[in-house]
């Protein structure tokens, strides 16, 4: 449902294991997928499809689970969703993202996220996965604290980007609000806005962040 409203939109079964998206490996779909970490070709490799802005939000069913972003999203309708509070932020610190997800070099545009008085707020609210091969373009992020475009607080992000405004109050980075796990070809280009303290253009914190290639 969004905004309390039943949505009439078809989103793929991520509970369940004997589920298409499941059951069906990489190699059967002919896709070509590397590692997470960009070397060893993995194939059969099982991720879960992401073909639409309301299966990105439906992940939240199976926050350990392997996903894949299936094309490009657009995601302006989120800006009316849930009393103009736009996207829920996917895991949060009592439920945290500790699956995979690979954007396949696909991006998510002009997603809204408008969550003043809420912490961990991005795409990915509280991650402790591995996060890579996404751009998030045109888009807007509002919170309070661990505040990101890609990841309010963030595990591992490789080759990610956000060009969108992030606003906060304390932790505000363009991509991640803070980060900790290795980041590999991160950049930002997007308008980031604190008014506390930890704020910067990629990781507005950083606590055991191995940083190779980020730049903003």
């Amino acid at each position: 449902s969004i905004d309390g409203k039943t949505v009439a939109e078809t989103v793929q079964d991520y509970k369940d294991t004997t589920a298409d998206n499941q059951t069906k490996s990489a190699t059967t779909l002919k896709w070509t997928v590397t590692a997470l970490d960009g070397t060893t070709a993995k194939n059969g490799y099982d991720y879960m499809r992401v073909n639409s802005i309301y299966d990105l939000q439906n992940m939240d069913a199976n926050l350990s689970g392997n996903y894949i972003l299936a094309g490009d999203i657009n995601a302006k309708e989120t800006e009316t969703w849930n009393q103009k509070l736009g996207f829920s932020p996917v895991g949060n610190r009592t439920n945290k993202f500790k699956g995979a997800f690979d954007g396949f070099d696909h991006t998510i545009k002009e997603q809204v996220i408008n969550r003043l008085q809420q912490d961990d707020v991005g795409l990915f609210g509280y991650s402790e996965g591995a996060i890579s091969n996404l751009g998030l373009v045109a888009g807007s992020v509002t919170g309070k604290g661990n505040v990101g475009g890609v990841a309010g607080h963030a595990g591992a992000l490789t080759n990610v980007y956000n060009t969108g405004t992030v606003i906060g109050v304390i932790a505000v980075g363009g991509v991640a609000g803070s980060a900790h796990a290795a980041m590999r070809d991160v950049y930002n280009k997007g308008m980031v806005k604190g008014t506390g303290d930890y704020v910067g253009g990629v990781t507005g914190y950083a606590d055991g962040a191995k940083m190779t290639n980020v730049y903003n």
